[in-house]
């Protein structure tokens, strides 16, 4: 009796350390408003916890179930290291071809280690401000807020996004520098406000492009527009107002076409 009350003891607190271990999915966040754009690739941001004792270090694989047991196309796979007691984001760059849905994650071969996930609705491309998530000066305001840390590091999912406003620079490692760049260049819109000292942000050399001397300035196929507000100030009536409506969901795209590519990317 008293061996299988020591085995009962043992399992039990086995148990609680693999509960205790067990990784857990904070935060989930499509695209940067919450949608995405149908035929492209789009970017999945999640905020993954340990808060347990020991390091993970493994893979996190998604897969497009669209309520199915079997995933659809080949998985996209992370490898991730994340230490005891911390947490991350994770981000995943996924084609998308229709709204909704449903998606899959998993780090392990247990139950308690997979998250459902749902898909989301399509939409225009997004128009958001950028804040630092660290900053004690983040202020609400009238277009969304996405942290710039989240900022993707390829060009490759920025169809997504049509404009960003910015009062901050940014502390970006090169490849996520570079990716802002390129997306500019391609097209995109940069809407410079004055910061919480009342001050344009003054950008070092590898983002002088955005230390414009004009109230708008042409760089590539991209526009960068000073305007004298600040982030409070900031949101869609303010921008329809200033020659930049808002961006239109376009929908004359045959459907079979997102299958086609979908096809073609398995």
């Amino acid at each position: 009796m008293l061996r299988i009350f020591a085995f009962a003891v043992l399992f039990v607190a086995l148990l609680g350390s693999q509960l205790a271990g067990a990784l857990e999915i904070r935060e989930k966040r499509w695209g940067f408003d919450g949608r995405v754009r149908g035929g492209r690739f789009n970017v999945l941001s999640i905020l993954v916890a340990n808060p347990g004792a020991q390091n993970f270090d493994g893979q996190f694989v998604l897969e497009d179930r669209r309520g199915l047991e079997k995933s659809i196309g080949a998985p996209t796979v992370q490898p991730v290291f994340l230490s005891a007691g911390t947490q991350r984001w994770v981000q995943f760059y996924v084609f998308v071809n229709q709204p909704g849905g449903e998606w899959n994650l998993r780090w392990g071969k247990r139950p308690g280690e997979q998250e459902k996930i749902d898909g989301a609705q399509f939409a225009a491309p997004a128009r958001v401000l950028l804040v630092d998530p660290e900053s004690p000066f983040v202020q609400s305001a009238g277009l969304r807020a996405f942290p710039d840390d989240l900022f993707p590091t390829t060009v490759t999912v920025l169809e997504a996004l049509e404009a960003v406003a910015l009062d901050h620079v940014p502390r970006w490692e090169t490849a996520r520098r570079e990716a802002f760049l390129d997306w500019l260049r391609a097209g995109g819109i940069v809407h410079l406000l004055r910061g919480a000292d009342g001050q344009f942000p003054q950008f070092p050399e590898a983002l002088a492009a955005l230390n414009p001397s004009t109230e708008r300035t042409r760089h590539g196929a991209g526009l960068i527009v000073r305007h004298e507000i600040a982030r409070t100030e900031m949101n869609e009536m303010y921008l329809g107002s200033h020659g930049f409506p808002a961006p239109e969901l376009k929908t004359d795209a045959p459907v079979h076409f997102y299958y086609l590519e979908a096809q073609l990317l398995q």
